[in-house]
């Protein structure tokens, strides 16, 4: 916290003269502050998601992080179709891949969910059979 205040003989100027720590300090404090303003232009007050992009890619990709496999399967058709009928077959083929692995991923979630249901059932109706 060495600060000195040094004033120049030939003008009226002040010059602030700051040590190693304090500039180190200064710069993180600094870097917070940047990052914080980037993190609240990020993400909205108000809790709702972040916009989404405009890229169809990007939008089927955020979709799948967020486990919304049902919509990201729809999405992905979608951008399928379309490469097809431009004339793009690589992309589609490229995304008639990915479709396969979404469509994977939705399936395997529809029966976990089955698989907790079934469970749940079963140990009420084994907790009603016990009770008789």
């Amino acid at each position: 916290m060495a600060r000195f205040t040094a004033r120049i003989a030939e003008s009226s100027e002040e010059v602030e003269v700051v040590g190693k720590k304090e500039q180190k300090r200064q710069a993180k404090a600094a870097a917070r502050a940047a990052k914080a303003v980037a993190d609240a232009k990020v993400q909205p007050a108000d809790g709702e998601a972040p916009p989404q992009a405009d890229d169809p890619m990007s939008r089927c990709a955020h979709l799948c992080q967020d486990q919304r496999w049902r919509e990201a399967l729809v999405l992905c058709r979608q951008i399928t179709r379309k490469a097809a009928e431009g004339g793009n077959p690589d992309a589609a083929m490229a995304l008639g891949g990915a479709m396969k692995k979404i469509d994977f991923s939705l399936r395997r979630q529809m029966a976990a969910a089955i698989i907790v249901t079934v469970r749940d059932f079963l140990n009420k109706e084994y907790l009603l059979d016990v009770g008789k």
